[in-house]
């Protein structure tokens, strides 16, 4: 087999995926010092993680030092670097970046060093329109057609801002291509001038001669130079990355690549370990990451009791069977649980926070992402951070503990909040989150659409395992001035904005028998949206409380995605598992009549999860 590290042959296979994607290619051995890793998912202080030669790990930037990538440091003072197939230096490099990395880890697994660094922009070109959430912690740029989806916390900003960045603005974009098309930033780069450079990725359609379209994107390459396409040249369908400039909305491309050809590279047997957005889930254990198809069949899951399924970012790992990638272990990247708020406490790599005289504690480790839009240092490290900086961190659960995968440090603020799933309430007097019991007497309340209810709507749509956000004023109080729904299972920005194959439906236009089942068995419940989705067929509610109901087009109810996060909770009955989601499914729950908190499942009268149930299994099934 040819040596992986041939430069040519290294960059084309690696950019054949999109953002995020982690592709081990060659034949994999034992482990030990030497091997090249591909983004091993292993817990702190393992060994050296998958072995053999031929590895190579693609991810974002989360550290310094020389680069921290996947959890691993890569010393990459003797590597050589290239941005956009060009020579570059490490200073060059910024947080944020999904790069990919060739090089050697050492039998720590988290430690290595690059021979070869590669960091190219899935897109560039100006902002044609923006749209801001309601809470404005969220924002759709277009660019090129392409809509990016783009966070106050989690996207990093470089010369440009959440709040500043505007129609019109040039950015640079780094990020995974999730399940609708979109883009998820992960870093967005201010542009002064490309003097009308740009560059878009996608898939070839309308093709017209030397003519075609990239989503709505026009472009000519009547005189482009065309590498890595099939014999035949360009054809619908084809995934290409076009370079060129922008002339009266018509990209002229200078050059046409083709992404195409990774599956062609991969032996039976090649150790693979992808990261992104999970797409095309097909409801059991079978899905895409960054155009690679998954099973996941017999993969052990560390995913925080989240729900496998579409735009969850996700590290898999497994190997190659000659179609599909068989997954060994999945782990989740991107947590739910956030906490703004001053930090009172530093020790190690755990940050404290207090709320209403309770600590919650979270751990920070080799792959948690430090920004600081404060002081605007690069890389910012825990050591940077002193006792009362104003906070904002995203974290997951793992196996009890806070786990925090973003942290940035932001201007001092008056408000506190706390999202977290609800352990248990008192009707119209308290919510507990983490331990911290708030009182919402006096409190404001939003459906899961930012949408003002009552305090009476709030809690007759209110169960134990129902995502909230509180925000506190004066967090020492525990009296809470807002309290908000939200998405369990959907990243900010996923569900706020609608695609152009999404049609919103007032409930009027709801087919009868949806209203009934809602009826049936969410008595209690609220509509905040529904639409209609033209490309999959299918019409969505979206609940107050955040529930997700799926139905055909004829009213037939299909899923529900807390009814799916729910199989991957540890013990979804018990209140005190901050990560515990409801089960809608149940609403007379015949097993615990005197339980009025115990979520509803009409589907499963036996309620396997109930601890009185002999026929109850020890744990819940997979994915």
């Amino acid at each position: 087999m040819k040596s992986f590290f041939d430069p040519k042959a290294s960059r084309t296979a690696l950019r054949v995926l999109t953002a995020g994607s982690l592709l081990c290619l060659g034949a994999c051995g034992g482990g030990g010092a030497g091997d090249l890793l591909a983004g091993v998912v292993s817990a702190p202080g393992g060994g050296g993680g998958i072995g053999g030669t031929g590895l190579t790990s693609s991810g974002v930037i989360t550290g310094t030092g020389s680069i921290f990538v996947n959890g691993v440091r890569f010393d990459v003072a003797d590597a050589e670097i290239f941005i956009n197939g060009e020579p570059a230096s490490e200073d060059q490099l910024g947080l944020g970046m999904v790069v990919s990395v060739s090089g050697t880890v050492q039998d720590d697994g988290v430690n290595g060093t690059a021979q070869r660094v590669d960091y190219d922009p899935q897109l560039e070109g100006p902002i044609t329109a923006i749209e801001r959430n309601a809470d404005n912690s969220s924002a759709r740029i277009t660019v090129l057609g392409q809509s990016v989806i783009l966070e106050r916390t989690s996207t990093v900003f470089e010369d440009s801002s959440f709040d500043g960045i505007t129609a019109g603005d040039v950015a640079e974009i780094s990020g995974y291509l999730e399940s609708d098309g979109r883009l998820r930033a992960t870093r967005v780069s201010g542009e002064d001038d490309i003097d009308g450079g740009v560059k878009l990725s996608g898939v070839i359609s309308n093709l017209q001669g030397q003519t075609f379209s990239i989503g709505i994107q026009s472009i000519d390459a009547g005189n482009a130079v065309l590498s890595d396409l099939p014999a035949s040249g360009l054809a619908d369908g084809l995934f290409v990355e076009v370079e060129g400039e922008l002339i009266d909305d018509v990209i002229r491309a200078a050059e046409v690549e083709g992404r195409d050809e990774a599956l062609g590279s991969l032996q039976v047997d090649d150790q693979i370990t992808v990261e992104g957005a999970v797409t095309n889930f097909d409801g059991v254990s079978g899905f895409w990451v960054e155009g690679l198809p998954i099973d996941a069949a017999n993969a052990a899951l560390n995913i925080g009791g989240l729900a496998l399924g579409n735009g969850l970012i996700v590290e898999v790992s497994g190997s190659w069977n000659g179609e599909q990638i068989i997954a060994s272990a999945i782990s989740v990247r991107r947590g739910r649980i956030k906490i703004e708020a001053p930090v009172a406490d530093i020790s190690g790599s755990l940050l404290s926070f207090e709320f209403a005289g309770t600590i919650i504690n979270v751990d920070t480790d080799s792959r948690t992402l430090f920004d600081d839009d404060r002081d605007g240092i690069e890389y910012l490290k825990i050591a940077d951070l002193s006792i009362g900086n104003y906070l904002e961190v995203e974290a997951l659960d793992s196996d009890g503990m806070l786990v925090a995968t973003r942290v940035d440090r932001d201007n001092d603020d008056d408000e506190s909040e706390l999202q977290a799933p609800v352990q248990s309430f008192v009707d119209g007097l308290s919510v507990t989150l983490l331990g911290v019991t708030f009182d919402i007497t006096q409190a404001e309340f939003e459906n899961s659409a930012d949408n003002d209810i009552s305090q009476a709507r709030f809690f007759a749509n209110l169960t134990n395992g129902s995502l909230l956000s509180v925000s506190d004023n004066n967090p020492s109080d525990g009296f809470a001035e807002e309290v908000e729904f939200e998405f369990a299972t959907a990243l900010d920005g996923e569900r706020e904005f609608s695609d152009d194959d999404e049609e919103r439906l007032d409930t009027n236009e709801l087919p009868g028998n949806i209203l009934d089942y809602i009826s049936a068995n969410f008595p209690n419940a609220d509509i905040a949206f529904s639409e209609r989705d033209a490309n999959d067929n299918e019409i969505e509610i979206y609940l107050t409380n955040g529930t997700e109901l799926v139905f055909d087009l004829s009213g037939n109810f299909l899923e529900s995605e807390l009814e799916d996060a729910d199989d991957n909770a540890e013990d979804p009955e018990d209140p005190e598992d901050p990560e515990d989601p409801e089960d809608p499914e149940d609403p007379e729950d015949p097993e615990d009549p005197e339980d009025p908190e115990d979520p509803e499942d009409p589907e499963d009268p036996e309620d396997p999860e109930d601890p009185e149930d002999p026929n109850s299994p020890e744990e819940p099934s997979g994915p």
